[in-house]
């Protein structure tokens, strides 16, 4: 996906998260290539990645609260900071992503083991802190 397309998919789905206006469209990305993409603090929530391609994105401090990620691809992607209630990781492939001080809730965190990372059940769930501001120092 090229840049242009998804600058205009990521400005409706802003406009659909403020105002609901007809203007405004809930982002859908199924199966988008959207690798490397740099997505840093982007607002979101709700949008539709199934089967997409984030492999190495940068999604650093991003709100993917309610966002569906069911057989996305997330490999190598930096999700340090995101929020992740709610958020549908169902089949997801994790290896390599770096969830550090991500934000989970419905009592599932991610666990890493021999054969790479998974979403396993708590039974504590974390209260939600509103994600602090990205440092792109790094």
């Amino acid at each position: 996906m090229n840049i242009g397309d998804l600058n205009r998919i990521l400005e409706a789905h802003a406009m659909w998260l403020e105002h609901g206006s007809p203007e405004g469209k809930k982002a859908n990305l199924f199966g988008a290539d959207l690798r490397d993409a740099q997505l840093a603090g982007a607002d979101l929530e709700g949008a539709h990645f199934q089967m997409a391609c984030l492999r190495g994105a940068n999604l650093r401090g991003a709100d993917l609260g309610w966002a569906y990620l069911e057989s996305a691809d997330l490999r190598g992607a930096d999700l340090r900071g995101a929020n992740l209630f709610f958020a549908c990781l169902e089949g997801a492939q994790l290896e390599g992503a770096d969830f550090t001080g991500a934000k989970f809730a419905d009592g599932w965190k991610i666990v890493r083991d021999d054969d790479g990372e998974t979403m396993e059940e708590v039974e504590e769930v974390e209260e939600y802190d509103e994600p602090d501001e990205p440092d792109d120092s790094d």
